[in-house]
C-alpha cells in the first residue's frame, strides 16, 4: 500500500492505492485562489461519469422560503403578512413561502393602485428571479453547452404545460425546459405517485428520450439532485442511478445504502465544480 501524488492541470489529488484497487481519494480544486476540498471515501471505481441530470425543483432550484426582496423590513412584512391573512394566504412568520409570491406582489399592487399589467407582470418577475439558487441559471447553460441532457422530475398538482408558463418562465429558466420534453410532474399521474416511486422516474424517462438513452446504456450516468432525501436520494438510487443532496434543507443523507448520497453539496457553485470534474472523468468522492 502507498501513497501516489497525481497532477492534472490546475488540480491535485492524492491517492492512497493499494495494487489494482485505489483505496481513498482526496482532491484539491485550485480556481482563482479559491479551494475545495472533497472528503475521503472508499471507492472500487476509478472515476465516475456525467451523462445526463434531474433535477428537483422546490429547495433545489429556488428556496423554500426567503426573505428578500417580498420581505425588505418589518413594516412590509407587517404588511404583507396582513394581506395574507386578509386574503387566507399561509405565511410563515419569518418570510413568505414563494409559491405565493406572485400573488402577494399583485395584491400589494392592487392596494398601491398600479393597474398597468407590464409593470405588474415586470415587479413580479423581478421578486420571482430572486428566488433562485445563486449560479442556477450559469450551471443549467453549462450542462446544455456541454450537451448534457437534463430534466425536472417534482411533485405537483400542476400540469407541465402550466408549471412551465407560471412557474419556470416567470422564475427566469424557461430556456432550458420544455413541457413536452424534459418536464414532468406528478399530478399526471393522477396525484397518486409521487417520488420516490420508480413509477414517476419511468414516466419522466418516457418523456425525456435522450436521458432514456443513458438509462438503457448507462443509469448510474445519470445524476438526480435534489434536497429530500426520502424523495430524490432514495428515488435515484431506486433506478439505480447516482445521486447529489443540495444541503438546503437536509444537512446530510442517510446512512443506509439506498439513503446514503453518491454527494453532497451545499450551493450551486459547488454542484457546478462537481459537474466540471465528472465530464473530466477526474476519481473523487463526497464534498
Amino acid at each position: 500500500m502507498f501513497f501516489c501524488l497525481v497532477k492534472k492541470r490546475e488540480k491535485v489529488g492524492i491517492l492512497l492505492v493499494r495494487p489494482g484497487i485505489i483505496l481513498h481519494w482526496k482532491l484539491f480544486v485550485v480556481n482563482k485562489g479559491e479551494r475545495l476540498a472533497f472528503q475521503n471515501k472508499d471507492v472500487e471505481e476509478s472515476h465516475m461519469s456525467l451523462e445526463a441530470v434531474v433535477f428537483d425543483w422546490s429547495g433545489t432550484l429556488v428556496a423554500e422560503c426567503y426573505k428578500e426582496p417580498i420581505v425588505i423590513d418589518e413594516a412590509t412584512l407587517e404588511r404583507y403578512k396582513a394581506i395574507s391573512k386578509k386574503n387566507k394566504i399561509a405565511a410563515l412568520a419569518n418570510g413568505t413561502y414563494f409559491g405565493h409570491i406572485e400573488e402577494l406582489v399583485l395584491l400589494s399592487c392592487d392596494e398601491a393602485g398600479i393597474t398597468d399589467e407590464a409593470v405588474r407582470k415586470g415587479l413580479v418577475a423581478k421578486a420571482l428571479s430572486k428566488a433562485l439558487m445563486p449560479d442556477v441559471v450559469e450551471t443549467l447553460r453549462f450542462l446544455k453547452e456541454a450537451g448534457i441532457p437534463f430534466a425536472l422530475l417534482r411533485n405537483s398538482k400542476l400540469p407541465p404545460h402550466l408549471f412551465y408558463e407560471q412557474v419556470l418562465v416567470p422564475f427566469g429558466v424557461g430556456e432550458f425546459f420544455d413541457p413536452t420534453q424534459n418536464i414532468f410532474m406528478s399530478s399526471e399521474l393522477g396525484g397518486l405517485v409521487t417520488k420516490p416511486d420508480p413509477v414517476i422516474f419511468n414516466a419522466l424517462l418516457a418523456r425525456c428520450t435522450a436521458v432514456d438513452l443513458v438509462n438503457q446504456k448507462n443509469p448510474a450516468h445519470i445524476f438526480m439532485v435534489g434536497n429530500e432525501v426520502g424523495a430524490d436520494i432514495v428515488g435515484a438510487h431506486n433506478m439505480h442511478w447516482s445521486s447529489i443532496l443540495l444541503r438546503t434543507t437536509e444537512k446530510s443523507s442517510g446512512e443506509s445504502p439506498e439513503e446514503k448520497a453518491t454527494y453532497e453539496v451545499d450551493t450551486w457553485s459547488e454542484l457546478m465544480k462537481l459537474f466540471q470534474q465528472l465530464l473530466e472523468h477526474i476519481p473523487f468522492a463526497n464534498l
